[in-house]
């Protein structure tokens, strides 16, 4: 018998100040793993920019139309809220969108993402022009961490059957779910 997992969730925090990463004036960014969870993906989307740091600001800078997705590398990791830190004088504009959660004080200098409850979360820098100056972020998230489950009861557990007997299959784990098979196929 296979019996599947159940997940427990821890919290996580994680945060990355980019003019700490040892970027060269003007080097394009691609991607960052903020740590073994997380990966930042950058993306120019419509625009005709790509995404660069500079020292200017000392940021990342996000035009319109670039995306960003904050990505769990595993399935089982679930972001919860996205905080950027951006310039004062460049920030997210109000067109800017998400595609999970609900983005939260788009013009300020601490624009946030929550509610995402999501693996992956993209922002999108709307607008026609200008730009944001991402200078850190930090990420909360869960990851589900599978734990053991009990072994199945068969009953009866050996001896001869009829067709007309019943055989039970259980399982003491609550929530757990059991897959079986009688003829050697996968279940």
């Amino acid at each position: 018998c296979l019996i599947s997992a159940i997940a427990i969730n821890a919290e996580t925090t994680v945060d990355i100040t980019f003019k700490d990463q040892g970027y060269t004036n003007a080097q394009e960014i691609k991607s960052v793993n903020l740590d073994e969870n997380i990966k930042v993906t950058f993306d120019k989307g419509s625009s005709t920019n790509e995404i660069k740091y500079y020292n200017t600001g000392t940021a990342i800078r996000l035009y319109a139309g670039n995306k960003m997705a904050i990505v769990g590398v595993d399935e089982g990791v679930t972001i919860r809220k996205v905080t950027l830190k951006v310039g004062s004088s460049n920030k997210l504009n109000s067109e800017s969108t998400v595609t999970a959660g609900t983005l939260n004080n788009k013009t300020d200098v601490k624009p946030f993402i929550s509610d995402i409850n999501s693996n992956t979360v993209t922002l999108t820098q709307g607008g026609t022009s200008g730009h944001a100056r991402i200078e850190s972020m930090e990420v909360v998230y869960e990851v589900s961490a599978a734990t053991q489950v009990a072994t199945p009861t068969i009953t009866p557990n050996s001896g001869e059957i009829s067709v007309t007997d019943v055989i039970s299959i259980s399982c003491a784990t609550e929530g757990a779910s059991i897959y079986y098979t009688i003829d050697g196929s996968v279940p």
